[in-house]
């Protein structure tokens, strides 16, 4: 199993390919602030995910974080709930 993070456009092509049902998880981040995480399981045994966080209270203080730290908390958390889950 292989954990893949798509942006919108691929999400919803390879959604469409493997027909697939889409779940949602919220993960809260580093800085405290939950989001929700798409997710669906690939015909192939791979999860893919995408992830777009966004909080109307909080939305400055998640543009203020780095894009690349944000997703590797992320990641690590989408892995290890793939791991526990599948």
């Amino acid at each position: 199993m292989t954990i893949i993070h798509l942006e919108p456009q691929e999400f919803t092509e390879k959604l469409f390919i493997y027909r697939a049902i889409v779940y949602a998880r919220p993960f809260v981040l580093e800085n405290h602030i939950a989001g929700m995480v798409y997710l669906f399981d690939g015909s192939d045994g791979d999860v893919y995910y995408l992830d777009r966080i966004y909080n109307a209270y909080r939305q400055e203080e998640i543009d203020r974080m780095d894009p690349q730290r944000r997703h590797a908390d992320l990641y690590r958390k989408v892995a290890l709930d793939a791991c526990l889950t599948h």
